[in-house]
């Protein structure tokens, strides 16, 4: 009981003398920022105003890449303004991934989201629900969905 007491006491007194040196005045803090703060350099406001955002998204320009030896390909290529020698790209299609996790309610639960007649759904409008499926319809395609059943364990 000794020891734990006199190792207790030895341990409060070491821990007193670091944080004692830790303590600074108010007076020393403010020389030791006053010696780390550099001046802030600063530009003028016709600098600013001729700088561009980077908010503001540039035009997209068209995808050229190097063409085969096909000839239409390269005359219109340069008659358009493009590169000699280069083939315009057909913009990539963006592919819809539709999954159907529930229904409840005259509600569907579509990628992550409740959903109703009317709504639409990555440009697919909700045509109708059922118990076990949901029919999509946009400009160019009708989708259905359904729900695949779940054995009982």
């Amino acid at each position: 009981m000794k020891k734990i007491s006199i190792i207790s006491i030895l341990t409060m007194l070491f821990l007193s003398e670091i944080s004692a040196k830790v303590i600074l005045d108010a007076n020393q803090i403010k020389s030791m920022v006053a010696a780390i703060k550099m001046e802030r350099l600063g530009t003028d406001a016709q600098t600013l105003q001729n700088t561009p955002s980077p908010f503001r998204i540039p035009p997209s320009k068209k995808v050229v890449t190097p063409a085969s030896n096909d000839k239409n390909a390269s005359s219109s290529a340069t008659s358009s303004g493009g590169v000699s020698g280069a083939k315009v790209l057909a913009p990539i299609k963006k592919v819809v991934v539709l999954k159907l996790d529930g229904i409840s309610n005259n509600t569907a639960f579509i990628n992550g989201k409740w959903y109703r007649v009317g709504m639409v759904v990555d440009g697919f409008s909700v045509v109708s629900i059922s118990k076990s499926s949901v029919v999509l319809k946009n400009k160019n395609q009708i989708k259905s969905l359904s729900i695949s059943k779940i054995n009982p364990l």
